[in-house]
Parts: C-alpha cells; structure tokens; sequence
C-alpha cells in the first residue's frame, strides 16, 4: 500500500488497490507523488504484479484507463467444474 498525505495524494512510489467494477474485482495501480516518474514505471511494475499474483491463482488482466493509465483488474480465478 502507499503511504498519502492529507490531500489524498501518494507520498511514495508503490501499488494502491481499490475496489474493481464487479464484485470480486480489484483494481491494482502503481502510483507515486507527481514528479516521481511512477508512470514512466507503471508497465514494468504491473507486469511484475501480474505475474505474482497469477502464480498465486489470480487472474490479472491489464486495462487502460482514462489518459491511457495502465492498471490491473485482479480476481480470484474461476476452477472447472468437477
């Protein structure tokens, strides 16, 4: 989680969740504090989310969002019926 001030604002770089669209659905961002090039990062650092928590049996789909943001839609895998 990111540590933020009282304007709402990150004070440091790292993921920030929030609740997903769905049920069920998280929203995973990476954000930092404006200047700190966390958008220059967000590609790299999501993937490296995604892939963890894929390996963990989570299914995480990157999105763009408004102005092109990347963020991850994460939800707990789906298993076949036995």
């Amino acid at each position: 989680m990111v540590a933020v001030g009282e304007d709402g604002e990150p004070m440091r770089t790292g993921y920030r969740t929030s609740e997903g669209d769905r049920p069920e659905q998280v929203q995973v961002r990476w954000v930092g504090p404006r200047g700190s090039g966390a958008r220059y990062q967000e590609q790299e650092q999501l993937q490296r989310c995604q892939a963890v928590l894929r390996n963990w049996g989570f299914e995480a789909v990157e999105v763009r969002g408004p102005g092109g943001r990347r963020y991850l839609e994460v939800e707990a895998a789906r298993r076949a019926p036995l």
